[in-house]
Formats: structure tokens, sequence, C-alpha cells
């Protein structure tokens, strides 16, 4: 009996550990950021004006920021809509670059934005 129990706490820990990212100090990747990422589940605008900056978009194009959601801790919908209220907030403005009128956001900036906003 306790050894059933131990192999289920170790077949437990196995499975939860391969849910950390590598490096992170054992913290959850909720999402999964790349530039031109085809296999994403929706894309991010990541250059334009201050106001188009982050919108969320369910149509790929090859030069948006694409997100996958790590589908074991949110589901892909609740992602975008997060997005959408990220966008709505004008929080993406906070982290633009440039000194013109034509803005970009920078991929370690969505990654900690997007997996810092949503704590497991």
């Amino acid at each position: 009996m306790i050894i059933l129990i131990i192999y289920g706490l170790l077949l437990t820990a196995f499975a939860v550990g391969s849910l950390f990212s590598p490096g992170d100090n054992m913290s959850f990747k909720v999402f999964e950021v790349h530039n031109n990422y085809a296999e994403a589940d929706f894309w991010l605008l990541n250059k334009g004006t201050l106001e188009q900056l982050g919108r969320p978009t369910k149509e790929y194009q090859s030069f948006l920021t694409g997100i996958k959601c790590n589908k074991e801790l949110i589901v892909s919908d609740y992602g975008f809509y997060l997005c959408v209220y990220l966008h709505q907030q004008r929080i993406w403005q906070g982290y633009a670059c440039s000194s013109i009128n034509w803005q970009h956001l920078r991929i370690k900036d969505i990654r900690s934005v997007l997996n810092n906003f949503i704590t497991v």
C-alpha cells in the first residue's frame, strides 16, 4: 500500500515537473511566445502605432508575435480575451520602444507580461 502511494506521488511529481519551464525557479510556463509562430493559438500586433500595439488577432501573419497557451493550465480563448483586456487597458503602451510614431514591442516584454500576469 505504501509503495503504491509513493509510486503515485512520483508519477504526479514527474507530470507536474514537465509543466515548469527550465531555469525559471519552478515557475509555470503559461504562454509560449515566439515571432513568426504559425502553430500559435492567436497573435499580437507587435509593430504599429501606440493604439494598435499589442492588439490580438486570430489571423496568422508572418510578422506577428504568436502566443500559444499551455492547454493544461489555460484555455486558449481565455488567453485571447486576456490579451484583449490588456490591449484595452493600454498595458502595451508602457512597453513600446521607438522614438518615432512607428512603435514596436520586444518579445521579452511580451513574455514577461503574459507569464507574470497569471500566477499558477
